[in-house]
C-alpha cells in the first residue's frame, strides 16, 4: 500500500494515491525501489551535482532576477518535437547550440542580451505574435511547439501583474512571505496556466463521479526554482521546498519505468512506443503523472535527507544523460509540463 506520513498541503499525495489503487494501465513495483535509490544516490554523489543546480545569475536586482525565473517557468512546458518534424533548437551564444528547457533558457538570456523590455508585464500583457515568434526562434526559422499557448500565457501573466501586483513578481513573494507552499497556491489562484489539475470519471452505483486530481507541476517547479537564487542573494530564502511532490512530467516517468519502478499496461506500452499522442486529462495520462509522483516519493522515503524535488531533478538529469538507451517518453501535447 501507498502511504507517507509528510505533509499533503495540495492534496496530491491522497488524490493520485487514489488513481493507482485503481489503476487500469499503470502498475508501481515497489521492488524496483532499491535500484532506483542506488541510481539517485550515485548521482547526489557525483561531482556533476552542483554544476547542474547552480543557477547563474542574471540581473543585477533581485527583483529582476525573480522575475526573470518566474518567467521562465510562465512558457516552460512541451519542448520535444512532433514525429518527422525537425526538433526545436537554439544557437546562443553564437555556436552554442542547446534544446530544451536550455534552449527556452538560451531564448531569454538572448533577449536580455538586446532589451530588457521581456522582464516588463506592460509589455507582456499587449506583447505581438511577431515579437513572440523572433523571440522563440530556433535554428533554421523552426518554431518552438505551441508558440501561440506560449504567447497567451506571457499576455496572462503581464495582466494580472500589473492589475494585482504593480507589474513585479517579487510582490507575489512578499504576499507569500518566501513560503514555497503558499507561493504555489498563489500561483494557481491567479493564474490560470498554473492551475494544472486534471479531473478523473469512475463509475460508482451507476452514476459518474468525478475526483479532481491536482498535479501543479510548473507552479511547483517554479518555487524550486526560485530558492536557487539563495546562492546569488544570501539574505533570501524559500522555506517549506521539503513540502514539495514531484514536478509530474514527461520526463521523470520515462526513467522511473527504465528502473522498473512503473509498468505500463501492454496496450498503454504499445501507444507509447509507436509515439501516439495521449489526450490530456486522458486517464492513461493521469495514471502516468500520478506514478511519477508516488515513483519519486518511494524514493524519497528511502532518501529522506533529500526532498522530493531535489530527487525529481536528479531523475530528469539521470534521463537526460540515458535518454538514447531507454524507452520513449509519452506525448501529450499541454501547457502544464
Amino acid at each position: 500500500m501507498l502511504m507517507t506520513t509528510e505533509p499533503d498541503p495540495f492534496g496530491i499525495l491522497d488524490a493520485t494515491r487514489g488513481v493507482l489503487e485503481n489503476a487500469r494501465f499503470v502498475t508501481m513495483h515497489p521492488e524496483a525501489v532499491p535500484r532506483a535509490v542506488e541510481a539517485v544516490t550515485k548521482y547526489f554523489g557525483s561531482r556533476l551535482v552542483e554544476a547542474n543546480r547552480a543557477w547563474p545569475k542574471v540581473a543585477a536586482t533581485f527583483a529582476d532576477c525573480v522575475q526573470f525565473v518566474f518567467l521562465e517557468d510562465v512558457v516552460n512546458f512541451s519542448f520535444w518535437a512532433d514525429p518527422k518534424k525537425e526538433t526545436w533548437c537554439v544557437e546562443w551564444p553564437k555556436g552554442n547550440f542547446v534544446r530544451g528547457w536550455y534552449a527556452l533558457d538560451a531564448c531569454f538570456r538572448r533577449a536580455l542580451r538586446s532589451n530588457a523590455r521581456i522582464l516588463n508585464a506592460r509589455y507582456l500583457a499587449d506583447m505581438p505574435y511577431r515579437d513572440a515568434k523572433e523571440f522563440f526562434m530556433g535554428v533554421g526559422g523552426i518554431p518552438i511547439p505551441m508558440e501561440c499557448e506560449r504567447l497567451v500565457n506571457l499576455c496572462e501573466t503581464g495582466v494580472v501583474l500589473l492589475q494585482y501586483f504593480d507589474g513585479h513578481f517579487r510582490s507575489i513573494l512578499e504576499e507569500a512571505r518566501y513560503d514555497a507552499i503558499a507561493l504555489v497556491r498563489l500561483l494557481r489562484f491567479y493564474f490560470s496556466s498554473f492551475n494544472d489539475q486534471a479531473m478523473l470519471y469512475n463509475e460508482r452505483d451507476g452514476m459518474a463521479v468525478c475526483t479532481i486530481v491536482p498535479f501543479l507541476k510548473r507552479a511547483q517547479i517554479c518555487a524550486y526554482n526560485l530558492s536557487d537564487l539563495a546562492e546569488h542573494f544570501p539574505l533570501f530564502n524559500i522555506i517549506n521546498t521539503d513540502q514539495l511532490t514531484a514536478f509530474a512530467d514527461y520526463r521523470i516517468p520515462q526513467i522511473l519505468r527504465a528502473l522498473g519502478m512503473i509498468v505500463y499496461s501492454d496496450k498503454l506500452a504499445a501507444k507509447v512506443g509507436r509515439g501516439a499522442l495521449l489526450k490530456p486529462g486522458s486517464r492513461e495520462e493521469i495514471e502516468i503523472r500520478s506514478a511519477t509522483v508516488w515513483g519519486v516519493e518511494l524514493i524519497r522515503q528511502n532518501i529522506p535527507h533529500h526532498t522530493a524535488a531535489q530527487i525529481d531533478n536528479a531523475l530528469w538529469m539521470i534521463c537526460r544523460d540515458r535518454s538514447a538507451a531507454i524507452l520513449p517518453h509519452h506525448r501529450t501535447r499541454t501547457i502544464f509540463y
